[in-house]
């Protein structure tokens, strides 16, 4: 190649079945990453852990004076600003060599940045490189959105129909030019290659253009492990549930099926006795078999032949049970060899996940972040006697708008499990005529109130921009 290549990133491929990156850096160093597929890449991102980094920018962000309202900067916050908030950049240097590229070439770009005048110039400023920090965990976070709702719970569609999924949820999100160059091969006579390189601006155009080369073929695919909730890409075209990894030393493959059977107990009463049931009757056997004959007389007679008749009976009966064909009482009236009581089962019912609230906020903004968006809240029922204040977490109102769904680790497999019955939450619920006119008047006053804020804020503003004094100038 003529000359050196600017700083940034460059992802150079030929079919698109596997991509290489060139990190070059402001000193005209670069660095050549090992190749990968573009689904590799992506899961990589999406599952890093940047939550240490992350939080350690938004507490320098929340706490530091220089962000703090005033109306003239010193010069002297900024600078310890700067000195506490470039050596975290340190923090994804290994972790993640193309962010730490990125992060780096902005934080200097905002730091170049020009005196205009402004007496807040230096807390932009600073604002602007904490964007450049946050940049890494901000755009993970969109993809780890856009995952949700392409690739969480499409284990069974083809790669066609994820992509009308991505489509119709944000038209022509990958749909844009890129900087790119054709290298021709050097025993080549074709003055153009098939060897690209593009130049992406930053990480977030690097992993559509991925996303692109992704759809461009049809053997790699992207899914999501029941039991971590980690995204990985399947060895085989089978239909894969869980992945190779592990989650506290125990094997996914390994606990995902008995979480996995929890939950359908769980979500299914009928089910759940079905299990019960054969663990009874296959300890009864076993305590009949081993008893000897004049200690049986007292026992249940239900030797081994009786309980290999029933388990073929009763696994016909679960499976018509599935399929819809029987109902959960006459089920159980079928299996149960005790006492043949009638049977009453109501089913634990979840929202299937493409219409729950969580993908429906998903959708509205690709950015959406429950942190910011469902944050702790209290409330008061006064329809209640004796009310009194009760307050929702962030983590439970996420849990409801997630309608229930879950990592079956998260619903199993922790030290504390989570009750199934209180995360779902029926957001469709119909609201009685009376509250609903209540709801409209408050949101009206909501309304009336940010309106009149909004022009004491920009009243507010005006005063102290004229009010304010010379700023100080950062040295160059």
């Amino acid at each position: 190649m003529e000359g050196r290549r600017k700083p940034g990133i460059y992802l150079v491929t030929d079919t698109g079945a596997e991509i290489e990156l060139i990190l070059a850096d402001a000193d005209g160093q670069e660095t050549l990453l090992s190749k990968r597929t573009p689904a590799e890449d992506l899961v990589a991102f999406v599952n890093r852990d940047f939550s240490e980094y992350q939080r350690k920018v938004n507490a320098l962000w929340e706490t530091h004076p220089l962000f703090e309202p005033h109306n003239d900067v010193l010069l002297s916050e900024y600078l310890d600003f700067i000195a506490k908030a470039l050596p975290l950049t340190e923090m994804i240097r290994e972790l993640d060599p193309a962010a730490y590229l990125d992060v780096t070439l902005q934080a200097a770009q905002a730091q170049a940045m020009e005196d205009n005048g402004d007496p807040l110039f230096l807390s932009r400023k600073g604002a602007a490189i904490e964007q450049a920090l946050s940049t890494p965990f901000r755009i993970q976070n969109r993809l780890r959105n856009l995952f949700e709702i392409v690739f969480a719970y499409s284990e069974r569609d083809t790669q066609q129909e994820r992509f009308q999924t991505l489509e119709q949820t944000w038209p022509g999100i990958i749909d844009r030019d890129y900087a790119v160059r054709f290298i021709p091969q050097q025993d080549s006579k074709s003055p153009v290659g098939t060897r690209r390189e593009y130049h992406p601006d930053g990480l977030y155009e690097l992993y559509l253009i991925e996303l692109s080369l992704y759809f461009q073929q049809n053997k790699k695919r992207i899914a999501r492990c029941e039991n971590c909730w980690r995204y990985f890409v399947p060895r085989t075209t089978a239909e894969t549930r869980y992945c190779d990894g592990e989650v506290n030393g125990v094997p996914c493959k390994k606990a995902g099926p008995n979480n996995k059977r929890k939950l359908e107990a769980d979500l299914d009463p009928a089910v759940d006795t079905y299990n019960r049931l054969r663990r009874s009757l296959s300890e009864c056997v076993k305590r009949y078999e081993d008893a000897a004959p004049w200690e049986r007389e007292n026992m249940v007679q239900f030797d081994g032949q009786q309980y290999d008749d029933w388990i073929v009976m009763a696994q016909e009966m679960k499976k018509r049970y599935l399929a819809h064909e029987i109902t959960a009482e006459d089920f159980l009236s079928a299996i149960d060899v005790f006492d043949h009581q009638p049977h009453k089962v109501q089913k634990l019912q979840r929202p299937e996940p493409k219409k729950s609230l969580w993908h429906r906020l998903i959708k509205q903004n690709i950015d959406f972040d429950p942190a910011r968006e469902l944050p702790a809240m209290s409330i008061l029922d006064l329809r209640q006697e004796n009310a009194e204040w009760v307050t929702i977490t962030s983590e439970q109102r996420s849990r409801w708008a997630r309608g229930g769904h879950d990592s079956l680790h998260t619903l199993y497999g922790g030290d504390a499990p989570i009750d199934l019955s209180e995360s779902i939450h029926d957001d469709t619920l119909s609201i009685p005529e009376e509250d609903q006119e209540i709801i409209r008047i408050l949101r009206s006053a909501v309304q009336d109130y940010r309106e009149t804020w909004d022009k004491d804020q920009s009243s507010r503003n005006r005063r102290t921009s004229s009010s304010a004094s010379s700023p100080r100038r950062c040295p160059s």
